[in-house]
């Protein structure tokens, strides 16, 4: 009897849901001027929007990257967090809104906070007009 594992017809691992991990986990720039540029997602959380020293110091500083002027994405726009193994995203009031796979990040309820998605391989991220791609890098 072999040790080998069982291969064949459904026991490929579905696309999207393979277990994302810190140090292979990117951010990956989807359209404009830079896109293909990646971002390590290694840190426990990491906070996305505009630097505006000294107020605003943001992990992921999306300045460079807008797409037009006025910047359309807010100084903390978002924040990714790795939550028992799984990363998520939460919008942090931006004003342009934070989309994921189409679906704008919204509040629960009236004066309540924005809920968090957990994302995936291959998760589409709006800020704003800037999309970006939640890639893998082995």
């Amino acid at each position: 009897m072999s040790n080998n594992p069982p291969q064949g017809f459904g026991l490929d691992p579905i696309p999207g849901l393979s277990r994302l991990s810190p140090d292979s986990t990117y951010l990956t720039i989807r359209n404009g001027k830079k896109a293909g540029q990646s971002f390590s997602l290694s840190k426990i959380r990491i906070l996305i929007g505009r630097s505006d020293p000294p107020e605003v110091n943001v992990d992921i500083d999306l300045t460079e990257y807008e797409l037009g002027d006025p910047p359309m994405s807010s100084r903390r726009h978002a924040e990714l967090q790795w939550v028992n193994g799984q990363l998520q995203i939460v919008d942090l009031a931006s004003r342009n809104g934070t989309f994921v796979d189409g679906q704008r990040l919204t509040a629960i309820g009236n004066n309540q906070p924005i809920q968090a998605v957990t994302l995936k391989i291959g998760s589409i991220i709006k800020f704003a007009n800037l999309e970006m791609e939640i890639t893998r890098h082995v």
